[in-house]
């Protein structure tokens, strides 16, 4: 497992792809705005396409709605009050 960690982080480092052409491990393609394929590493190494889940989305961006606040600028002057502490 750490020869395949490092091989496939090498390979990333040195080509920006994972797993290069002509490798022995499944084709591991980039991230994309409706897929976010990912490999498992185990006794077998496998690539999964996970599609990004629209219950998914829709909870993170219900989060946002009902929380977010609109930026508060900083008043334009400051005056530190002065005490004897």
């Amino acid at each position: 497992m750490k020869k395949l960690m490092r091989e496939i982080w090498h390979n990333f480092v040195e080509t920006g792809k994972p797993v290069p052409e002509g490798s022995s491990l499944p084709s591991w393609p980039p991230v994309e705005a409706d897929t976010s394929p990912y490999m498992s590493l185990g006794r077998t190494v496998e690539l999964y396409r996970s599609a990004l889940t629209e219950d998914r989305t829709r909870f993170w961006e219900n989060i946002y709605q009902k929380y977010s606040l609109e930026p508060i600028s900083p008043p334009k002057s400051y005056s530190r009050a002065h005490t004897d502490l």
